[in-house]
């Protein structure tokens, strides 16, 4: 059985903690950045900036010039950043990454189970179907790898990272 759980729980890691990369084109015009926006709204974020240095923010705003920003903690305070400035935004969300766990060991654990199931099947002396023992050991084995799935994949999180592209402009943002 703790080989058994170690195998779904290798198989929560190995799919948790998933990351999305949406390449960011900053052009005049605003559809696509009305997108990011909305994506991007009321989460707190990670600016990396392309000097290498990086902002905690609880709010960002892209335009095709000048991007808003309002710093983390007491006090919050807003900024403008020329959106040239910028190489990548990044996020980290809890719920999603539990989502994307719980499935991924959900999964998994049907799937060992299945395997398990069919692989310990004997027909002697025993009153179950081989389906029976491949439903029950996927039905148990399943609920392991949800339960181990969603734990680690709020832990790891899932990370949406928006790759920003902008040419260097002389607009000065204030």
């Amino acid at each position: 059985m703790k080989r058994i759980l170690s195998i779904v729980l290798s198989l929560a890691l190995v799919t948790t903690g998933c990351s999305q990369v949406r390449h960011v084109d900053v052009t005049d015009d605003a559809t696509p950045l009305a997108e990011v926006n909305r994506s991007l709204r009321q989460r707190n974020a990670t600016v990396l900036r392309k000097d290498g240095s990086r902002l905690l923010v609880k709010h960002v705003s892209l335009a095709p010039d000048c991007t808003d920003i309002i710093f983390e903690g007491p006090p919050a305070r807003a900024t403008v950043l020329p959106t040239w400035t910028i190489d990548r935004i990044e996020t980290t969300s809890a719920a999603r990454g539990a989502l994307d766990g719980g499935l991924a060991g959900l999964l998994g654990g049907l799937a060992v189970g299945a395997l398990l199931g069919a692989a310990l099947y004997s027909e002697e002396g025993d009153i179950y179907s081989r389906s029976d023992t491949m439903t029950v050991s996927a039905f148990f084995l399943g609920l392991i790898g949800l339960t181990a799935g969603v734990a680690v994949g709020a832990i790891a999180g899932h990370r949406d990272e928006y790759s920003i592209r902008a040419a260097a402009s002389s607009t000065a943002c204030e």
